[in-house]
């Protein structure tokens, strides 16, 4: 009965340190010093994501009529033109 005693505390102490262990090699180093690696290497940005163009670049010309204008979104209606920026 003895045996079985020794290998089940051998087992069970065996997976606490591997348990302890873990998460202690799991932590990411640093990179290592060289001249191929960044300064801000180590920063996190996230993905920018355009979004798409609403924008219908049209605007009030003289004669009170839409036309080209970049930045601008144009409507005319009852005769009037008015634009604002985009």
């Amino acid at each position: 009965m003895r045996v079985p005693v020794r290998l089940t505390t051998r087992v069970v102490l065996v997976v606490l340190v591997a348990a302890l262990l873990a998460p202690i090699a799991s932590l990411s180093s640093s990179p290592a010093r060289s001249p191929y690696v960044s300064a801000i290497s180590d920063l996190v940005a996230a993905t920018a994501n355009a979004a798409p163009p609403t924008c219908p670049n049209t605007g009030c010309n003289r004669n009170n009529h839409c036309s080209k204008a970049h930045g601008y979104s144009c409507v005319y209606a009852a005769g009037e033109c008015n634009q604002s920026a985009c």
